[in-house]
This record gives structure tokens, C-alpha cells and sequence, in this order.
């Protein structure tokens, strides 16, 4: 099974396109995640607008502040108030402006990250995301079989953001990955 992902997910790097027949069936979305996208949101503050790429069960929403305004996107709806976006599919809607965005599983899977980083950057100030840096998963195959269509090493990820006009304001790590939180200069 993993070698045949691993060859679709190969193609769709190579052509574009999003694997939303894998995200539309709630078995691929791992409770444990739940952690990662609550470490994401640590640096949330009472009253924030907050959006979630790959919002999945919107666990965030649960864990916020008071008073925040929260948005839950992803590639499917899964819960009522969630808005689809494709972030394979350029451009994106009108989606307000918000203080912070989290993106919890979410750059792995896009085919071009410097245009989505372009296309978040203007209705941001910050942006918290997880990230498996190709020196924590270097063998290919098995990146490409858990659906990985890029392959960054922390540096190259790091570049990505601060050639957009972010700056990297701390890390942490959660099993493989690790989470940056940028902020723009």
C-alpha cells in the first residue's frame, strides 16, 4: 500500500493536484496530531483572529483563548463553519485577515510552497507550522509513502520564509517534526 502511495504521491508532485481522496476519510487523520496543532497554538493570545490550514477535526478551536475568532480550513469539510481550500489551487479566496495562522501538517503536501507562502503572507502577521525537515525523514520512498511531495532540509524551509520577509522566532519539536513560529519583519 505504501509503495503505491508513494508512486501517487510521486506523480502529483510532478503534475499538481491535492490527495483529497485520502483527506476525505476521517481514518487518516491521526488523534495524536491533536498534540502538534495545540503546540502550534501555544503563542495564541486572548482575542486573536485565528486561521488553520488543515484544520481537520478543528481541535484547535477548542484550545483557544478567550476571545479569539477562529477560521478552520482544509481540503474537505469535516465539521460545520469549515471552509474548503485547496492550497494546490491557487488562488486563494477572499479569506479575511487574521494575527495568526497555523499550519499543522499542511506544507509536506503542497506542490509549490514559495507561491502559498506568497499568497498566505498578506492577511498574516504570524505563522506557526509543523514541518518534517529531510534531516529527521531523509529516505525518499518513505517520505513519498506517507505523501510528502517536497523535500526540505531546515535551513531550505527556514529560507523559504524569510526570503518572503518573515523571521524565525523560535522552534520546538514534536516526534519528527519540527515547529517553527515565524513573524513578518
Amino acid at each position: 500500500m505504501k509503495l503505491i502511495r508513494a508512486l501517487k504521491t510521486y506523480l502529483r508532485s510532478k503534475f499538481g493536484g491535492s490527495d483529497v481522496s485520502r483527506w476525505s476519510q476521517d481514518e487518516s487523520l491521526h488523534p495524536n496530531w491533536d498534540e502538534r496543532t495545540r503546540m502550534l497554538g501555544r503563542g495564541i493570545r486572548e482575542g486573536e483572529r485565528v486561521i488553520e490550514f488543515g484544520a481537520g477535526k478543528m481541535a484547535l478551536k477548542a484550545a483557544l483563548p478567550k476571545g479569539c475568532k477562529y477560521l478552520g480550513t482544509d481540503i474537505v469539510s469535516r465539521e460545520p463553519g469549515m471552509l474548503v481550500v485547496d492550497l494546490n489551487q491557487l488562488p486563494l479566496p477572499d479569506l479575511g485577515t487574521h494575527d495568526v495562522e497555523i499550519f499543522s501538517g499542511v506544507f509536506e503536501y503542497l506542490n509549490d510552497v514559495p507561491s502559498v507562502i506568497a499568497a498566505v503572507k498578506p492577511i498574516t502577521s504570524r505563522i506557526a507550522t509543523s514541518y518534517t525537515v529531510l534531516e529527521n525523514k531523509p529516505e525518499i520512498i518513505r517520505r513519498r509513502g506517507n505523501g510528502c511531495v517536497n523535500d526540505y532540509t531546515r535551513e531550505q524551509f527556514v529560507a523559504l520564509f524569510t526570503g518572503a520577509g518573515f523571521k524565525l522566532v523560535s522552534t520546538d519539536t514534536w516526534r519528527e517534526q519540527v515547529l517553527f513560529f515565524f513573524e513578518k519583519n
